[in-house]
């Protein structure tokens, strides 16, 4: 995909969508929506998708704190993830929780890698003389920009340089297993960050989203939206949509049209439609399921072709003028929560499976597509940083993205006044 003269070659953009992208799948916050009690092995979270077998995980609610003379967490319990997820909102434990965590309190969960818990707040713009942080901190830098001409035409390519530090604090107890400790935290960092760039090598920095409002259904060819989101999802040449929830998604598709408002009253769902047993054959990273979930879980930057969508554009192209007044007595789906009026967005493909909002269905657009991207170098050693030595570890990333230069050029002038 070409970027076209109104979306300059910025950088700004693309470091607040790496930010955002490491905050989302290093962190993974989302929060508990029952009471999870002494006992339990299994959680019901707002959205498991984002957690894998194997990994650590911390419980924590609003009574935990962060203890800086003894450097540890008081309040919470660390656990580990005992298989991916198959449900949007089932987390299995390897084992029982020691104490329970109720919904009162704010009861949450994120990811901890190495038993270690990086927050939000230290992931940071750029690089820092000082950091101010409890275990781990993040910076995300620009290092580099260049461009070249790809042929004649106008059009260029730019390659964009990041860099992402990773930074653990020392014990101040001066013993060689804090300093073993503090070089494994950051190592396993950084490899966690290289593998989530690898495996989204076409990476999405860039991108804009809207929630549905209702399940789109097999054979659909709408979406439903908020009304008040209408004006951002009009038709556009230049862009290529997505519609998908965690499990399931439908990419490289048009938008044909907006529709009326449909009220939210409107009562009908799809059929009923269980992930366990529902075709994943246009889901072409894997037939495993453990993969399949494992790739869909980038659902903020997934590059993941639907195999069945050019076919899809072929049929329904065909069969556009005898289909398109049958969409207008779609009615709005009961599956939905949303209390207000929705807006009817036409595709130029049908669904083969259900996009469901209980498994957070969203429309989305990239406004900028790295056609080339990785983690080409990762070193090591050690910083320090205000009065810490800090262990680190900087990941060289690039990207690529060619521009579109329209001409003739219209000049600006030259005169002075």
């Amino acid at each position: 995909m070409t970027i076209d003269l109104k979306r300059q070659a910025r950088v700004e953009p693309l470091i607040d969508g790496m930010r955002g992208l490491l905050s989302k799948y290093l962190i993974a916050h989302t929060k508990l929506e029952e009471d999870a009690n002494a006992g339990d092995k299994q959680l019901i979270v707002d959205n498991a998708i984002r957690f894998k077998a194997d990994e650590q995980i911390i419980i924590f609610d609003d009574n935990s704190v962060w203890n800086s003379d003894t450097g540890l967490r008081e309040g919470v319990e660390f656990h580990t993830v005992a298989s991916d997820p198959t449900k949007t909102n089932t987390l299995v434990l390897k084992n029982p929780l020691g104490k329970s965590f109720s919904l009162s309190d704010n009861a949450r969960i994120q990811k901890a890698i190495q038993y270690t818990v990086l927050e939000p707040k230290d992931i940071y713009y750029g690089d820092r003389e000082a950091l101010t942080f409890n275990e781990v901190a993040v910076c995300v830098a620009a290092e580099r920009k260049s461009s070249e001409w790809l042929a004649l035409g106008g059009v260029s390519s730019y390659e964009y340089r990041l860099a992402i530090m990773v930074y653990v604090k020392v014990a101040g107890s001066g013993k060689e297993t804090d300093e073993d400790r503090s070089e494994r935290v950051c190592n396993c960092y950084a490899d966690v960050i290289e593998d989530l760039l690898i495996r989204n090598i076409h990476l999405d920095l860039t991108i804009k989203e809207v929630p549905l409002v209702a399940d789109a259904c097999i054979g659909d060819q709408w979406v439903f939206i908020s009304k008040d989101e209408a004006d951002e999802w009009q038709p556009d040449e230049r862009e290529c949509y997505e519609v998908q929830d965690n499990f399931n998604t439908c990419q490289l598709i048009s938008i044909l049209h907006g529709g009326s408002e449909s009220s939210s009253s409107s009562s009908t769902s799809c059929v009923s439609f269980d992930i366990s047993t529902s075709s994943r054959s246009g889901i072409t990273e894997s037939s495993e399921s453990s993969e399949s979930i494992s790739s869909l879980s980038l659902s903020s930057s997934s590059s993941l072709v639907n195999s069945s969508s050019s076919s899809s554009k072929s049929s329904v192209s065909d069969n556009l003028s005898s289909s398109t007044s049958s969409l207008e007595e779609s009615p709005l789906s009961s599956s939905s929560s949303f209390g207000g009026d929705a807006y009817q967005v036409y595709l130029n493909c049908t669904f083969p499976y259900h996009i469901k909002v209980s498994d957070k269905a969203v429309l989305r657009k990239k406004e900028r597509w790295m056609y080339d991207s990785r983690v080409d170098t990762v070193e090591y050693g050690d910083v320090a940083k205000g009065s810490f030595m800090l262990k680190a570890a900087k990941l060289s990333w690039f990207g690529k993205e060619t521009r579109l230069i329209p001409f003739p050029q219209v000049g600006l002038g030259g005169t002075i006044y």
